[in-house]
């Protein structure tokens, strides 16, 4: 059972890495209209690998709420963070989009996080 949750973890963990890359890379190249060049895609391999890693381990621990709201994180930040690639009219939207996607980030990792605790905590309470 152990086996099949670790892999099933890796697996989703990897989808989240590769679909956290492709969109990054996208966003800059086709939507900002910028040239990706090799610092770019190592620091966004970088970025999404965490990501995939982070999303692993939520997975791996069964940390189902926490997931779900991490997840709602992630797409606000890729949402908040092509608006602000297409309306970019002061030349700082690909800066102020990236920032707002990392801050969507903590936010819903940390968000998911506490939530999942006050659940459990919930849970222990009402068993006794």
């Amino acid at each position: 059972m152990k086996e099949k949750n670790t892999k099933y973890s890796l697996i989703i963990g990897f989808f989240i890495a590769l679909i956290n890359f492709l969109l990054l890379l996208i966003g800059v190249r086709f939507v900002l209209i910028h040239a990706v060049i090799l610092q770019n895609v190592i620091a966004y391999s970088i970025l999404s690998l965490i990501l995939g890693g982070i999303t692993a381990v939520l997975i791996y621990f069964r940390l189902k709420l926490a997931v779900i709201i991490y997840f709602s994180g992630i797409i606000i930040g890729f949402i908040n963070l092509f608006a602000m690639f297409i309306k970019d009219t002061n030349g700082w939207g690909d800066l102020t989009g990236f920032m707002s996607y990392l801050a969507w980030l903590i936010i819903g990792f940390l968000s998911g996080l506490m939530i999942q605790f006050v659940l459990y905590l919930y849970k222990k309470i009402r068993q006794k």
